[in-house]
């Protein structure tokens, strides 16, 4: 699912969000702590799209693969439809689960994957090498260090002390190098899909 395809190109769009970061980031309200990979299970949410694979232990004709369609709702044997949109696979197994103990089985043991992500984006802008959209990977966070990285690293003209990180309507001003070498895991910043990063321009 690819979204903001209008950052592909970085001229008058650059420029032109250069000029919202400069007058619209009075307010950083983004907390600094967010989950990490290891718990993508329980943050991760289900989107259109993705394929989900979910399976009885034990249960060899309990199988169920399917595409999530725009309703969100997946048909499960014996249980009938269950919204999976918007929730993550550790809610879908305890859902499935639940219904499950109702009447038709003492202990069930449910496992959900997701088999096939949707792609899902933010945009890097100003002074790095490539700016444009940076795809995250599926499975796992990553940091605003790893998404400037992505994009092909800071240039000369970049002001380190300038980052802008803009998540709706929220900004936060970030610092290069305290971003790379913060070592505690709940200081680093992980960026969320349609995130946008803007490195401003040093100039001196």
């Amino acid at each position: 699912m690819k979204t903001l395809s209008i950052f592909r190109a970085p001229g008058l769009f650059t420029v032109l969000f250069a000029v919202l970061f400069v007058f619209g980031s009075k307010s950083p309200r983004l907390a600094a702590a967010e989950p990490t990979a290891d718990s993508i299970r329980d943050t991760r949410k289900i989107l259109v799209g993705d394929t989900l694979d979910v399976h009885l232990v034990d249960e060899p004709t309990w199988i169920v693969v399917k595409r999530v369609p725009e309703d969100g709702l997946i048909n499960f044997p014996y249980i009938g439809d269950i919204t999976v949109k918007g929730k993550t696979i550790s809610e879908v197994e305890r859902a499935i689960r639940e219904k499950l103990l109702d009447g038709y089985y003492v202990k069930p043991e449910v496992v959900a994957n997701i088999t096939t992500y949707v792609t899902q984006t933010i945009s890097v802008l100003g002074k790095v090498t490539r700016p444009g959209l940076i795809d995250l990977p599926p499975d796992r966070e990553i940091d605003v260090i790893e998404a400037i990285a992505r994009a092909g690293d800071l240039t000369s003209l970049a002001n380190k002390n300038k980052i802008r990180l803009r998540r709706g309507t929220d900004v936060k001003l970030l610092k290069y190098n305290d971003l790379k070498g913060a070592t505690d895991p709940s200081k680093r910043i992980f960026v969320k899909p349609d995130d946008v990063i803007y490195v401003d321009e040093s100039f001196f």
